[in-house]
């Protein structure tokens, strides 16, 4: 844990949830499969938490938190269904 991080043994999904109405959009893990990252946000509110879990010894940390969160839409989720064109005129 870095200095002046928020650590736990006990996993922040309920009380992220029950607290501010944030779920995870979106989640990544190291190589060796010890660190997972979450990333959870409330699109109606904005705000958004990042937290960092290691399973042995059990640990999740806070290594952010705030306002302004958003969903970025890929250009594969804007691509219109049962086109194979990139880029669709209107």
């Amino acid at each position: 844990p870095v200095a002046g991080q928020q650590c736990s043994r006990d996993d922040p999904v309920e009380h992220l949830s029950r607290q501010f109405g944030e779920a995870v959009h979106a989640l990544g893990t190291a190589q060796n499969g010890s660190v997972l990252v979450r990333l959870f946000g409330n699109i109606e509110t904005g705000t958004w938490t990042i937290i960092m879990s290691q399973a042995a010894p059990p640990s999740h940390c806070v290594i952010g938190a705030g306002e302004g969160f958003d969903v970025v839409r890929t250009a594969r989720e804007l691509k219109p269904k049962g086109t194979s064109a990139s880029y669709v005129r209107p």
